[in-house]
């Protein structure tokens, strides 16, 4: 079976701040977190015991990526220190996203394992636009893993996903609310969204400046991500041939 989309749990990249641990630094291992988290989460189903993981392997990671098996390493080393996946097995690993549990906080973070839908606080991730028929994530094999505005878009990426209202297809969120949580300036804001763009992760973009006169209007942006057309995709879109462009129309519209 064919998915459009998986599900992936961001409360402990939200809630618990992973996507702000980042080290610029040390930006190609964080590069390779993400990366491999949206791997995890890619390949992520439910295995014979009914246990919610994935069985990935570093080559089908390499091919997925693009990243050397060192780089892989670094990334996986990552993730299991901040408590992002947990693992078992020796040879053929099985790897399981975790979750925060209620009651935790960043200074003392509860985890558990993610078992899918039933779990809450998680968030549609695209495989239509995303993946090619060969399983490769072309946007990854763009990237240089070493360059900040790399792991910037990654952490928009993500980010932006997360806070998508569910029945909506496009994304608005201020310019302000996404410096704040995600500690970035102007300009390195400016910079990853362009990146975005470039990658193809941003099908389409629209920025609103704001009006001193209102204060329901300030300075936001508008986006229709990578796979936005399978996030709220259903069997009763076949009837209505119009519903992209009436989608696509509305976003157009947005002020």
């Amino acid at each position: 079976m064919r998915f459009l989309w998986r599900p992936l749990p961001y409360s402990r990249l939200r809630e618990c701040d992973f996507l702000n641990c980042i080290d610029e630094n040390d930006s190609s291992s964080w590069i390779a977190a993400l990366k491999i988290f949206i791997c995890i989460v890619i390949k992520s189903d439910l295995d014979e015991n009914g246990e919610y993981c994935a069985m990935i392997t570093y080559p089908q990671v390499q091919k997925m990526t693009g990243m050397s098996r060192q780089l892989i390493c670094c990334g996986f080393d990552k993730l299991k220190f901040y408590k992002m996946i947990s693992s078992e097995g020796v040879r053929k690993k099985k790897y399981s996203l975790l979750t925060c549990e209620k009651g935790s906080t960043r200074q003392k973070p509860l985890t558990k394992r993610f078992d899918g839908l039933s779990t809450g606080r998680w968030c549609k991730f695209p495989l239509k636009g995303l993946i090619d028929d060969d399983g490769v994530i072309p946007s990854f094999l763009a990237m240089s893993n070493r360059n900040i505005n790399d792991l910037h878009a990654l952490r928009l990426f993500i980010y932006l996903l997360s806070v998508r209202r569910h029945g909506d297809v496009f994304i608005v969120v201020k310019a302000e609310t996404l410096m704040k949580k995600l500690r970035l300036k102007r300009v390195q804001l400016t910079l990853a969204l362009a990146h975005m763009s470039a990658l193809g992760l941003i099908v389409k973009e629209r920025y609103r400046e704001g009006d001193f006169l209102s204060l329901n209007k300030t300075p936001a942006y508008a986006f229709l991500l990578c796979g936005w057309d399978a996030l709220e995709w259903n069997h009763n879109r076949i009837k209505e041939s119009n519903w992209r462009n009436d989608y696509l129309e509305s976003f157009d519209n947005w002020v």
